[in-house]
């Protein structure tokens, strides 16, 4: 099990894909962030900590595909409505 500073390393490594920085944000000194998240990034329980919550993060919609889709029926009733005074 992660400590709060692991998991807070984990959660920044997330969002900024940068280990240095995550561990600065977690509270590990200026000095020592370089190290201590090479560290940590490559600790086993940590790495599958960050691979499950990348599981989490994933969705099986494609947001581009839905966006456009969106787009398409709403245009698409915009048109109707003008049509038929709506």
């Amino acid at each position: 099990m992660l400590n709060e500073k692991q998991e807070r390393f984990v959660q920044h490594y997330i969002l900024t894909r940068n280990a240095t920085e995550a561990a600065k944000a977690a509270g590990y000194s200026d000095r020592s962030a370089a190290n201590q998240g090479y560290r940590l990034i490559n600790n086993p329980e940590i790495a599958e900590r960050i691979e499950d919550l990348e599981k989490e993060l994933e969705t099986n919609i494609d947001v581009v595909d839905e966006i456009e889709n969106q787009y398409q029926l709403n245009t698409n009733n915009l048109q109707y409505n003008k049509v038929f005074g709506r």
